[in-house]
């Protein structure tokens, strides 16, 4: 019998101790009547504690855009216009590795955190690493159907005051932040894309 989608994501959920335990229960009497169910059990079951024993181990590129794909809403981002004919998008959370439990449980302590943020006007994609004892390190990359210069504005959440100002050349930005919650405001033409909250670390 070929596994279903629907089957590997129970497979996992089942190697990773996050069914309840009627599922579970149900699940384990699937694997001991259908020999090839057991055998993808088996091979995944392996795998999820190979990566759990590697406590630096991030998810391969191809893990996370597979995790992007199941995960992401086909929502659209909230539309308002401001003073001048400025266009504010709200961007959507897709994709957060901190929050994600069967990315989150195989990264073990791995430091680094992936977020990704999508809006009809572009995505954001925003790595997290550590830059000292209390700053992190954050690398952004928007992503838009038309090439061009984005100017990023990050405003703290706590006082809604701005604290970087940067020009994001072909989209991609890099900054330190010490630990709080952003929001970030994205600029081109009379576009503004908003995202947050950011979580940092």
């Amino acid at each position: 019998m070929t596994n279903t989608p629907t089957d590997i994501q129970k497979l996992v959920a089942l190697a990773m101790g996050e069914l309840e335990q009627a599922e579970a229960d149900t699940l384990r009497a699937r694997l001991d009547a259908e020999p090839s169910l057991r055998e993808t059990y088996e091979c995944l079951a392996h795998s999820v504690g190979f990566l759990r024993a590697e406590a630096g181990a991030a998810p391969s590129d191809e893990a996370l855009c597979a995790a992007k794909r199941l995960l992401r809403d086909s929502r659209p981002g909230a539309l308002e216009r401001l003073e001048e004919g400025l266009r504010r998008i709200v961007a959507s959370l897709d994709f957060d590795t901190r929050l994600t439990p069967a990315v989150a449980g195989i990264r073990g302590a791995a430091t680094a955190a992936q977020v990704a943020f999508s809006s009809e006007a572009g995505d954001l994609d925003i790595e997290i690493t550590p830059a000292g004892v209390e700053n992190w390190r954050i690398a952004g990359q928007v992503d838009a159907d038309e090439d061009g210069d984005w100017s990023v504005t990050i405003v703290d959440r706590a006082t809604d005051a701005p604290v970087r100002e940067l020009d994001a050349r072909d989209g991609a930005f890099r900054t330190t932040l010490a630990a709080g919650s952003y929001t970030l405001r994205l600029r081109r033409g009379d576009v503004e894309i908003e995202v947050g909250p950011l979580q940092i670390p």
